[in-house]
């Protein structure tokens, strides 16, 4: 197992670790007028279900993507990759989303 770690470069996973708990931050300061009075847990419960889509759908065009297909001027491909994790995104944050208020005993009827 440290082998794995050995490889890891604590400087850099310091920096993304901040640069997604400055995206939590802002995000929950961004939608804190939309909030409810006392639904700041659920909002952090939602948050967090749907962060693990956005940093594979994030990582995947970083470190995937970009290099493949932008720098070799493959624009087409790459911005077809770039659709589909925006798609991927935003139905795995609204699943996800869903799954927490029903999760909470809250539900909406149409």
């Amino acid at each position: 197992m440290s082998a794995i770690f050995q490889h890891i470069n604590r400087q850099q996973l310091t920096i993304h670790i901040l640069f997604w708990l400055a995206y939590i931050v802002s995000e929950y300061f961004a939608n804190l007028m939309h909030m409810q009075p006392g639904k700041n847990l659920q909002f952090f419960s939602a948050t967090a279900l749907s962060l693990p889509a956005l940093l594979l759908a994030t990582y995947f065009i970083a470190y995937y993507a970009v290099p493949r297909f932008l720098k070799n001027n493959k624009w087409p491909v790459f911005l077809f990759w770039l659709l589909l994790s925006a798609i991927f995104i935003f139905y795995a944050r609204l699943k996800w989303t869903e799954l927490v208020v029903y999760s909470n005993g809250c539900h909406y009827e149409i």
